[in-house]
């Protein structure tokens, strides 16, 4: 999904001359199972599209993108994905990847797969996502003590909330049919498009 494609995290290191190398374990294709309009495939390239979309509006549309094709709801039962996350690292000073208890199935599982593929040798960064449905301040199952907030300027609250934008199939229903609902309640909307992030 857009959160864990692109974040201003991208913005922010290529702004401070980093090569970034954004990684799309699935397309988010299994977002509207019921869709009588959409059909996986088609919902797979709605969001790739997106995310070019979003990647222009960030400023970054020459970024690279490594797409895995990995089915969406199904990352943890993947063949191998820390061992491609791991070679995709070669050379790598940092991976950024979900929080591994994030409460999603995909990203947990993409979280500790990064874990696992950075092994130390590379610096793992974790974000969370959808844990903001759930985490609380006094909640003792977040790290807070080691989470920093990054702050971040107008300009990439602006760059950040245009990408976000981009990402109407899951903003706005797809069409008036049931199982075309939108999938992100403005709450939600509201978490993402904050003027920090949490790391």
């Amino acid at each position: 999904d857009w959160s864990s494609d692109v974040c201003s995290s991208d913005l922010l290191l290529t702004r401070a001359g980093a090569s970034v190398l954004l990684v799309a374990i699935t397309d988010g294709e299994a977002s509207h199972p019921r869709s009588p309009t959409v059909s996986r495939q088609q919902l797979a390239d709605l969001r790739a599209a997106e995310r070019r979309r979003a990647l222009f509006a960030l400023g970054l549309a020459n970024l690279e993108v490594v797409r895995l094709g990995i089915r969406d709801g199904g990352v943890a039962a993947a063949v191998a994905l820390a061992a491609r996350i791991a070679t995709l690292l070669r050379g790598a000073d940092a991976c950024m990847a979900p929080w591994e208890c994030d409460g999603h199935p995909d990203h947990d599982a993409i979280g500790r797969a990064a874990l696992c593929a950075c092994e130390g040798r590379v610096r793992l960064v974790r974000y969370p996502v959808w844990a903001w449905h759930w985490a609380r301040p006094s909640s003792e199952d977040l790290p807070w003590p080691q989470a920093r907030r990054v702050e971040l300027d107008v300009q990439t609250v602006a760059a950040k909330r245009a990408a976000i934008a981009e990402y109407r199939s899951q903003r706005l229903p797809l069409s008036s049919a049931e199982g075309d609902e939108a999938i992100l309640p403005l709450a939600v909307l509201a978490r993402f498009e904050r003027a920090f992030e949490l790391v």
